[in-house]
């Protein structure tokens, strides 16, 4: 017997008439998803840039390789520890249609339940690796190798530069999913995921798979 689904991934939903309008990103949209790309790109990018700087300098293309095969490793595993619990992963089809990640394959099963404490850790450690480890770490040897080769001034500046707007880019981008985006996502257990518990519960309230797999795992209404 097949489950319910969210009301999320449901055709036919009256949502203007839901008391959650306003509330919550719970429906698909485009245009929340281009705009979600287009604040999260600039870091990928500034990285890359930095790195194919790296590789200017020293001819070592393994800095390049190893953060390309991070990405493709930690993201793909990041849709079992968060995504698979996103009433979004119960969209028809094998790939995801979310506000995020859509096209990733969908190679696990949907977890009603919250995120695990590993789960939050590992959410935790993606964020610490994208946003402050991997750039820090590119840019800061980026301009040790530079100053060590006698690179010019203009250079120099160039890297800086180039390192000082990927760090932008960072503040930038964890600002506005803090305000725009974690304040409203259904992906309620991510630890970044800050929507009133009222929100949260009256999300459940109308979605009994989740609800009970929830309260399984000690979660208390009201």
């Amino acid at each position: 017997m097949q489950r319910e689904k969210p009301c999320t991934v449901k055709d036919n939903q009256n949502c203007a008439h839901c008391g959650l309008q306003g509330s919550l990103d719970c429906r698909w949209d485009k245009n929340i998803l281009t705009s979600f790309i287009a604040v999260a790109s600039p870091i990928f990018i500034g990285v890359f840039l930095i790195l194919g700087i790296i590789f200017l300098i020293s001819g070592q293309w393994w800095p390049i390789v190893t953060y390309v095969l991070f990405l493709f490793l930690i993201f793909g595993y990041e849709i079992k520890f968060l995504c698979s619990h996103c009433p979004f992963y119960e969209c028809e089809g094998k790939f995801l249609k979310c506000l995020a990640y859509s096209g990733a394959p969908k190679i696990f099963t949907y977890n009603p339940a919250p995120l695990s404490r590993f789960e939050k850790f590992m959410v935790n450690f993606v964020i610490w690796m994208n946003c402050i480890i991997i750039p820090l770490s590119a840019g800061i040897v980026s301009l040790w190798m530079l100053y060590y080769q006698n690179a010019t001034t203009i250079i120099l500046y160039g890297t800086a530069g180039i390192f000082a707007m990927t760090l932008l880019a960072i503040i930038v981008f964890l600002q506005i999913i803090k305000v725009y985006y974690c304040a409203k996502c259904v992906n309620f257990s991510c630890p970044l995921n800050t929507v009133e518990k009222r929100v949260v519960d009256e999300y459940l309230l109308k979605n009994d798979v989740m609800r009970e797999a929830w309260e399984k795992s000690g979660y208390k209404l009201g």
